[in-house]
């Protein structure tokens, strides 16, 4: 977590939804309450560790502009992705342009998604003989669809509602969490 926040603030708070159905999700299939100490120490830590640059960018951010990160090309409205992006198996790189002509991959990968569904499926009629990693999959793919949702025009309701969600500029930066997330799931089956 503190490499993820000193490298890019946003991603970190993508990832940390992640993190923290994964850990619950462990410490309440295992019943392990204790870890719950170890949990909060590790995210102090990790905040302390990435202090020297957190503390200066929230206190002084009235010295920047960041009216300049949130119109014109960087407005979230401008970027969503259409279900035939994230199933696609076009692969560019490029920008990212409003409407459906994005020169950038928005795919989270054909395969990786067949997997994951065929994965949850799996773990969904073998639940009661494998509970552990059944539970784990099925939460882990509830994040995962809640990740595309953000990505999709349908979620125009939730970005207008939170925020700080408008902060993130791309709602394609969610799909970092679902390439990393998809094959986890796949391999779990």
């Amino acid at each position: 977590m503190a490499g993820l926040l000193l490298t890019h603030n946003l991603m970190s708070f993508i990832f940390a939804p992640i993190f923290v159905a994964w850990t619950l999700s462990w410490i309440v299939i295992r019943k392990n309450w204790r870890a719950l100490g170890n949990l909060f120490f590790s995210l102090v830590l990790a905040v302390c560790l990435a202090a020297f640059f957190l503390i200066p960018a929230v206190w002084e951010k009235e010295y920047v502009h960041l009216e300049t990160l949130l119109g014109g090309y960087f407005d979230y409205r401008q970027h969503f992705v259409s279900l035939s992006q994230l199933l696609s198996n076009y692969f560019g790189y490029g920008s990212s342009v409003f409407g459906l002509g994005d020169e950038v991959s928005l795919s989270v990968g054909v395969i990786q998604a067949a997997l994951a569904l065929a994965a949850v499926l799996l773990a969904l009629l073998t639940f009661k003989k494998h509970k552990e990693i059944s539970a784990m999959l099925v939460i882990l793919a509830a994040v995962s669809i809640s990740m595309l949702f953000l990505t999709h025009q349908r979620s125009t309701p939730v970005w207008e509602n939170f925020s700080l969600l408008r902060w993130f500029q791309f709602p394609w930066r969610f799909l970092a969490a679902d390439v990393f997330l998809l094959p986890i799931i796949g391999a779990g089956g």
